[in-house]
């Protein structure tokens, strides 16, 4: 039956829609319905309740299993921290004066020199502050805040 109908709605004129919608819902209508097969019936089983014995195996592998969870998170390898070599930097202080050049740390070097030459140990300075006078050819300094009108010629 629902063979002609999809003939006679292929033949018709598509002008009238509503007549192949109602064929349609009348051949739906008159579909054979299937009865659902009825529930097997279930059993039941008794369940026993679970014995000491059998509840600490269970529990013991669960705590097994969350340690190693655990200890896995935990074992995780350490970054590699790049080490950066520190650049040498080059600082370089140069007098010049009436066609001269002087190092300024060729003068510490000899103020240092004199300094353990009066006895004194090079590595009490705290402090250096050193006067360059290029007409007197003299570098005057004063070592831990102590002004004793000391000098060296270079």
């Amino acid at each position: 039956m629902a063979k002609t109908i999809k003939k006679a709605a292929q033949t018709k004129a598509p002008a009238k829609n509503t007549s192949v919608e109602t064929a349609m819902k009348a051949v739906a209508a008159k579909k054979p319905e299937v009865k659902a097969a009825a529930p097997a019936p279930v059993k039941k089983t008794e369940e026993k309740p679970a014995t000491k014995a059998e509840v600490k195996p269970a529990v013991k592998e669960t705590v097994k299993k969350a340690e190693e969870k655990v200890a896995e998170k935990k074992t995780r390898k350490p970054r590699k921290k790049t080490v950066k070599k520190p650049v040498e930097k080059i600082q370089e202080v140069f007098v010049e004066f009436d066609g001269e050049q002087f190092k300024t740390a060729s003068i510490i070097e000899k103020i240092h020199e004199v300094y353990k030459a009066e006895g004194h140990r090079v590595g009490a300075i705290k402090s250096l502050r050193v006067y360059i006078d290029p007409v007197e050819r003299k570098a005057y300094y004063v070592i831990n805040d102590k002004a004793e009108g000391k000098y060296v010629e270079f």
